[in-house]
């Protein structure tokens, strides 16, 4: 499926970004949760309320905070439906308007590497780009007004940590990459971070810094 594209009017461009997006369950919310509710209502019902919001703007960004992907072979396991989004809720974020994610988080590998790879099958097939995973961190969105860049990185990849899925937050690195499009002719870079301390309501200082 082509991405999604929204021809810009001469003059502007409306980018819009939200947080982390959960399409799984929390622990204390098994049974009636986000997942379950897709299940019962059907995938546009999470973003019925803000969805013709969301499909005025041109780029629409968020960070996609779980994998989408089948059932884990063991459905004793808690893992079994803990923060994982079915495959149907890619529909969801179509239907919202989102047209660009992060997978850069610390949840992206939290069902291996065939989750991961399972969630950008699926993006791709939506026609949604992502930034984030190694090797797939750029998203250049050449508008009439201007090109636009997206990239993204996280703190902590969590698991699977063995082998560097999802880019870091590595000053170096966000510098070279920002340069890189910047000569590419990109004239407008976001850099979208994800980090921070839970439960606390102001940034470190390596994080000011």
């Amino acid at each position: 499926m082509p991405p999604i594209l929204r021809p810009p009017p001469a003059d502007a461009i409306r980018l819009m970004a939200v947080g982390d997006i959960m399409l799984g369950e929390h622990p204390l919310c098994l049974g009636h949760g986000v997942a379950t509710t897709i299940a019962r209502s059907g995938p546009r019902f999470v973003f019925d309320k803000v969805a013709p919001l969301l499909q005025t703007g041109h780029i629409v960004f968020g960070n996609l905070e779980n994998v989408l992907a089948d059932p884990v072979p063991d459905p004793a396991t808690l893992e079994h439906v803990y923060l994982r989004g079915s495959p149907d809720s890619v529909q969801a974020l179509r239907y919202g308007g989102f047209n660009v994610l992060n997978l850069a988080n610390n949840h992206a590998l939290q069902y291996g590497p065939t989750g991961l790879g399972r969630t950008m099958s699926l993006l791709d097939q939506s026609g949604i780009r992502y930034v984030g995973v190694r090797g797939r961190n750029i998203a250049v969105f050449d508008l009439a007004v201007l090109s636009v860049g997206i990239l993204g990185y996280c703190t902590d990849q969590q698991y699977e940590k063995q082998t560097p899925y999802v880019e870091p937050i590595d000053l170096d690195l966000i510098r070279a990459d920002v340069r890189r499009l910047k000569r590419d002719g990109v004239r407008c870079v976001v850099v979208s971070l994800h980090w921070g301390d839970e439960f606390v309501h102001w940034p470190s200082p390596a994080q000011v810094e």
